[in-house]
């Protein structure tokens, strides 16, 4: 009898453990995950959102790196990034987003400064 509960719980187990992994990676698809803020393709995409945010703004802040990024890949790759960049001899902090399309044509869709 007890090698009957074992065998009619051993599926429900089974079954319960692949919904449960299913689901936590199903919540990861999609989403933005760390970069590393010196990989180059970051910092390209840094460097584009400054120099672009420039062109739009009719400013002249000049990248000095990047401090947080984060990267999703959808059909083509979606970078958060903070960044530090110099107004007039002053650092400031700024989040960009830049989307990166397959063929690597890049379109910033966000730029803000952080604080004041």
């Amino acid at each position: 009898m007890e090698m009957k509960k074992i065998q009619l719980r051993a599926p429900l187990a089974i079954a319960m453990l692949m919904c449960l992994i299913i689901s936590s990676s199903a919540a990861l698809l999609g989403g933005f995950s760390t970069a590393d803020p010196k990989d180059p393709q970051v910092v390209d995409s840094a460097k584009f959102a400054v120099t672009e945010h420039n062109k739009q703004n009719h400013t002249d802040l000049v990248f000095n790196k990047v401090v947080k990024a984060e990267r999703q890949v959808v059909a083509g790759t979606n970078y958060r990034l903070g960044i530090e960049a110099t107004d007039n001899g002053a650092a400031h902090r700024y989040i960009a987003e830049v989307y990166v399309a397959l063929n690597q044509t890049k379109f910033l869709t966000s730029f803000k400064q952080l604080g004041n």
